[in-house]
């Protein structure tokens, strides 16, 4: 009895004396965030463009305007040049680089739908062929025009688009003209130099100081009209390109000079204009 008593006590104390503290359990640890979708550096931004063309005639097959257009299109491309096609994101193509291509499509496929009606082309060529001198009919009116890429730099999400036009209303000789459009990748909008700074008037008396010193600094008063000074200070805005070199300003035909002249154009290097930009401005000057 006293054998069977000891090994009874001895296996309900085994396990006690066996047992010990459990560790406290380790708390499995958070999961990591879902990754946010970046997009595929392989994917960039480029120009292309689509030739707009229209005519404009009378009864009996007489030509009277001819237009062709080159219209800018914005359009995402691989790293070996194949465009990306979707309106939806797809294969490393964001929602935000589709909004900044559509909005700059946008903008030019509403003006190309507006030389496509070429209604009032036609009156205007009807209007001036009724004027001209039997000498001048055969030169019916003509309309040519380009967008010529002024910048596209890594550092600024800038585009810059110099718009070249010919127009010829018959007589001595054709018209020239020149229209800036500059984009900002980043914001997807288009935006003029007054939208550079925080105090508009400041940056533009200083823009108009800025030209008039280039202009002596190059001389190039002496292609202008005498003038000229009083012509620049009364301007509200201006037709600026963003290049390599700086802003480049650019004057309507006439506007500071003769037409011998051609188009008056000014250049102000960018360390010149970056004390007066906004911090948006300091982003989009290449040299800033």
């Amino acid at each position: 009895m006293k054998r069977r008593f000891l090994l009874l006590a001895l296996l309900f104390l085994l396990p006690l004396s066996g047992c010990r503290k459990a560790p406290a359990p380790v708390p499995a640890p958070d999961p990591a965030p879902a990754p946010t979708p970046q997009p595929d550096p392989a994917w960039h931004f480029a120009l292309s463009s689509e030739v707009f063309t229209a005519d404009a005639g009378i009864d009996g097959g007489v030509l009277l305007a001819s237009v062709r257009y080159e219209i800018p299109q914005l359009r995402i491309e691989d790293a070996d040049g194949s465009p990306f096609e979707g309106d939806a994101p797809a294969r490393g193509v964001d929602a935000a680089m589709l909004a900044v291509r559509d909005s700059f499509n946008r903008a030019f496929d509403d003006y190309r739908d507006a030389q496509r009606a070429c209604g009032e082309l036609a009156d205007l060529a009807q209007e001036s062929y009724d004027e001209l001198n039997e000498e001048y009919r055969p030169n019916f009116l003509t309309y040519r025009g380009a967008f010529e890429p002024i910048g596209q730099f890594e550092r600024g999400d800038l585009i810059s688009l110099r718009s070249l036009s010919t127009v010829y209303l018959g007589g001595a000789h054709s018209v020239e003209g020149v229209v800036v459009h500059n984009f900002d990748l980043a914001d997807g909008e288009f935006f003029t130099l007054a939208d550079l700074s925080d105090t508009p008037e400041t940056f533009r008396a200083a823009l108009i100081d800025l030209l008039l010193a280039q202009i002596e600094q190059e001389d190039l008063a002496r292609w202008y009209f005498d003038s000229y000074e009083a012509r620049i200070r009364a301007k509200e805005s201006f037709n600026a390109a963003f290049g390599a070199d700086g802003v480049t300003v650019y004057f309507s035909e006439y506007e500071l000079a003769p037409y011998a002249s051609g188009i008056p154009e000014v250049t102000i290097p960018y360390a010149e204009l970056a004390p007066y930009c906004n911090a948006r401005g300091q982003r989009l000057l290449p040299a800033a």
